[in-house]
């Protein structure tokens, strides 16, 4: 089934969407979410079925929606790269996608593993749009500013999945340590692409 459009900007829209999900992060604490129904998250928010499809496909659709809000919120929050350097944004970037990451690993530790995938998917592709925007606003010479957002995202995302998998078999890898380990990797296929080079890094101190 199809969600009707929508305008997103209407505040009613933003009020029944925060409704429905709200409901779904509420239900996820006690079920799984291959147990929950569209049934369940309409009756916790109050609205029927046809509301619950006006705004979302399915549950699934909701979910992503969560993700990608979340997620949204963690890099424009704790990662504001306006005018950062390049070495600066990739540290501060590791470290907002390893924090985000070991806090949903935590809080959904064994109970919602059929939910990886689309997690992965909608954090990725987050992260590759975020990059992309702040490597397009650098004054460096461009290179493909695309392929390096790829590059740059899937590295951090796929570091920072392995790091938070691996907190409690790997204790002495700390964070600083991984971030260190990822940015240098990342900064020397980087010297090749950008022909400023003093963008790569923070500047002197003075």
């Amino acid at each position: 089934m199809q969600a009707h459009s929508v305008n997103p900007d209407d505040p009613r829209v933003r009020r029944t969407r925060q409704l429905l999900q709200d409901a779904m992060m509420e239900l996820m604490r006690k079920k799984s979410l291959q147990s929950i129904t569209v049934q369940d998250i309409a009756r916790r928010a109050a609205v029927n079925r046809v509301t619950f499809y006006a705004h979302f496909e399915d549950k699934y659709d909701l979910m992503d929606s969560i993700v990608r809000t979340g997620v949204h919120a963690a890099f424009t929050n704790s990662a504001p790269l306006e005018g950062v350097p390049l070495e600066d944004g990739l540290r501060l970037l590791c470290r907002t996608v390893f924090a985000f990451l070991s806090e949903v690993q935590d809080s959904c530790e064994g109970g919602h593993k059929q939910f990886d995938p689309l997690f992965e998917t909608a954090v990725q592709q987050e992260l590759y749009a975020f990059v992309l925007r702040w490597l397009d606003n650098l004054p460096a010479a461009k290179a493909n500013t695309q392929s390096v957002a790829t590059v740059i995202s899937w590295t951090i995302f796929g570091a920072g999945t392995d790091w938070s998998r691996s907190r409690e078999s790997s204790p002495k890898t700390t964070v600083e340590m991984a971030v260190d380990e990822i940015v240098n990797v990342l900064l020397s296929g980087l010297r090749s692409l950008v022909a400023d080079k003093d963008a790569l890094a923070a500047p002197a101190e003075k």
